[in-house]
């Protein structure tokens, strides 16, 4: 059995109708929503079953780190920057919605959360805050001596703050040792 029902060209209207079988009936609704917060720049638009596909396929990639939010907000810069360098090459709907959730994480979630990964470590031990600034579609860092330097990915303005601070501040040290005497030998 199939139940066909229109929805409304409006958006946020709902329409109904019964469906009757003998003395049994049930009421089903449909109500047509806005693509709030997903406008695609290809010109290119998924159907809601797609969307949901995809949104799916992101809560189950982020419930596998719910339990660390350092590695979450790792994971989710690290598949943004990989996400943003495909769909610059290619015209895919699906990789640019997933594109787009991931964003919207980002932005919702982890923009204005220091232990979420705002904060970088450069190799030489010196923090770095790192902020998404909508109006130029890009990174960039308040610690930065050139405050117009943007990036177009989390991952590319980690890989430029980490190649202008080298060295290992995890490095021991071992300078309170007590010296080896060659001379003396086990007994």
């Amino acid at each position: 059995m199939n139940i066909k029902l229109r929805s409304s060209t409006q958006y946020d209207t709902t329409v109904s109708t019964i469906f009757y079988v003998g003395p049994r009936f049930a009421h089903f609704y449909i109500t047509t929503r806005s693509l709030t917060g997903y406008t695609p720049t290809s010109g290119c638009i998924l159907d809601t079953g797609q969307r949901l596909i995809i949104e799916n396929i992101f809560d189950m990639m982020r419930d596998n780190y719910n339990e660390n939010a350092s590695t979450l907000a790792d994971f989710l810069f690290t598949i943004q920057s990989m996400l943003q360098d495909e769909t610059d090459l290619t015209d895919n709907c699906s990789l640019e919605y997933l594109l787009n959730t991931v964003n919207s994480y980002i932005m919702d979630n982890l923009a204005n959360s220091e232990e979420n990964g705002n904060m970088h470590e450069a190799p030489n031990c010196k923090e770095y805050e790192i902020k998404f600034v909508s109006s130029k579609s890009g990174y960039t860092s308040p610690d930065f001596k050139h405050k117009q330097t943007y990036f177009v990915s989390r991952d590319a303005i980690v890989r430029y703050i980490d190649s202008r601070n080298p060295g290992d501040c995890n490095i021991n040290t071992y300078e309170d040792l007590p010296e080896f005497d060659s001379n003396s030998t086990k007994s």
